[in-house]
């Protein structure tokens, strides 16, 4: 505590401070604050347990996007998930053919 007393001091009077005063300020004044934070929570993921990590893209008309939106939202659901399902079952009942 004595050191970082020193470095405050040497600090606040305007002296030069060399490269190992520099490493003292960082590991004392910075480590401590960075051990005793939270760690932060993002986003939870919207469809279920998985993360989706591909993508895949498909060009439809104004009247076929804005049709998806409104189904989307009868069925309480944003639209990528909507299309996700609505292509699942889809593929579900032609493979079972």
């Amino acid at each position: 505590m004595q050191k970082l007393y020193d470095f405050a001091v040497a600090a606040a009077s305007g002296k030069r401070l060399g490269p190992r005063a520099s490493r003292q300020f960082d590991h004392f004044v910075f480590r401590p604050y960075i051990s005793y934070m939270k760690p932060r929570m993002g986003r939870p993921p919207k469809s279920g347990d998985k993360a989706m990590a591909d993508r895949l893209e498909i060009r439809v008309s104004a009247d076929e996007k804005q049709a998806y939106e409104q189904a989307a939202q009868t069925a309480g659901l944003d639209r990528s998930e909507w299309i996700r399902l609505a292509l699942n079952a889809a593929a579900k009942r032609i493979l079972r053919r």
